[in-house]
């Protein structure tokens, strides 16, 4: 099997590419990545700043942006959709991908959903595992896109500022399901909105992660990740 090439999109702080060259030899550069698309197999977003409702059509309840960054990456998403390329995120990379393949947004989560560890169910894990995460906003999935993980604790609406009325496909029983991981088919895009390369690198929020991607993305037999870091 040949060893896949990483594009990682706006590597700001330096822990996302050591993360990601699990999956293969990282590298940057928004110029280089537009040149020649196809010399990348897999294209990562990083995490940051809010992106700007304007993306996903609503009106700005208060996110803190950065339009330079959306559009030079909106570029990137582009140039990888057209050529079929796969893209992954991590907190605001995955809301990018998820918003610019038809999804919108909860802009804030007034609980202070961020800042701290909690436990994250998986649609094909049996148990919950632990997740670090610090986004205090709510990826809400648009059409043919999956949820494949959600925080176990539910919000109500009251807790969310979203630009109109919530979509029925966040609620359960139980009140709101903050999305966690989120798979688009159609865009072959994965992400997750919580921090795997914060954690362990052999914690069940990581290999779950990086195990999805080479199944979803790659097509790729992976065999399930364990939960010894099951939340309690």
């Amino acid at each position: 099997m040949s060893e896949k090439r990483i594009f990682v999109c706006t590597d700001y702080d330096g822990m996302y590419s050591p993360f990601w060259s699990k999956l293969g030899p990282c590298q940057g550069g928004i110029p280089r990545f537009l040149e020649d698309p196809e010399a990348f197999d897999l294209v990562c977003f990083t995490g940051g700043a809010d992106i700007d409702p304007e993306m996903y059509g609503h009106r700005d309840l208060g996110s803190g942006t950065n339009p330079s960054r959306d559009e030079k990456e909106r570029a990137v998403f582009e140039a990888a959709a057209k050529y079929n390329i796969p893209q992954t995120g991590i907190c605001r990379g995955a809301q990018l991908i998820s918003a610019l393949s038809g999804g919108t947004m909860v802009q804030d989560l007034r609980q202070n959903h961020g800042g701290h560890r909690h436990a994250t169910q998986a649609l094909d894990m049996e148990e919950d595992f632990m997740a670090s995460s610090a986004h205090h906003q709510m990826i809400v999935p648009g059409p043919g896109a999956e949820v494949y993980a959600w925080a176990t604790q539910r919000i109500s609406a009251e807790d969310c500022v979203y630009d109109g009325e919530l979509p029925d496909s966040v609620f359960d029983d139980e009140g709101v399901r903050v999305t966690e991981a989120i798979y688009i088919p159609q865009t072959r895009c994965f992400g997750v909105q919580y921090h795997p390369e914060w954690m362990a690198k052999d914690c069940t929020a990581a290999l779950w992660y990086l195990g999805k991607i080479r199944e979803l993305l790659w097509g790729e037999q992976v065999e399930k990740a364990a939960t010894a870091d099951a939340a309690e």
